[in-house]
């Protein structure tokens, strides 16, 4: 297992210290608890060799959410399930895994910043890897933070960044 470096840019020196055959990354708050690691980590195992697999959240997710966030998440989430043709329907959910054969791929990615994964979901659809999604809840009581208005301008701009390379 791996983690994040600052602002939510995956596989900063932890994942390229890994060791096992599967990586998986969460975000520094994982509200989903140990079942949904352990979701992922049964998609890998029993899925094809170059799986990518991410959390798709549930309504109460959502419901969790302070009212901005909620509006924001629920646009983008929107915006993924159009931008990816319904292939990819949340890239958002704080929780993925694949394997170590993927590393170099995500390594490549330039994003800083929370939606790192859109641009790293679409290099791994160009090379035609399965992205399998498997449901994901917030385990408790999980207060989440709600965004502020640099966080959400710093955001649009890097995905303007994606959407134009």
């Amino acid at each position: 297992m791996s983690g994040t470096r600052g602002k939510g840019q995956p596989c900063g020196r932890p994942c390229r210290l890994s060791i096992g055959d599967l990586v998986v990354y969460t975000d520094i708050d994982i509200p989903f608890g140990t079942e949904s690691i352990r979701r992922v980590v049964q998609a890998l195992e029993c899925g094809p060799g170059f799986a990518f697999v991410y959390g798709l959240r549930d309504g109460a997710y959502f419901g969790s959410l302070p009212f901005k966030r909620r509006v924001v998440s629920g646009l983008l989430r929107t915006f993924v399930r159009v931008y990816f043709l319904g292939k990819v329907t949340d890239t958002q959910a704080g929780i993925k895994g694949f394997h170590r054969e993927l590393l170099p791929f995500v390594l490549e990615t330039r994003t800083n910043g929370f939606i790192f994964e859109v641009e790293l979901m679409r290099r791994l659809m160009k090379r035609n890897v399965k992205l399998i999604a498997v449901p994901v809840s917030v385990e408790g009581t999980h207060e989440f933070s709600d965004f502020r208005w640099p966080v959400l301008v710093r955001e649009i701009k890097s995905m303007v960044k994606i959407l134009a390379a």
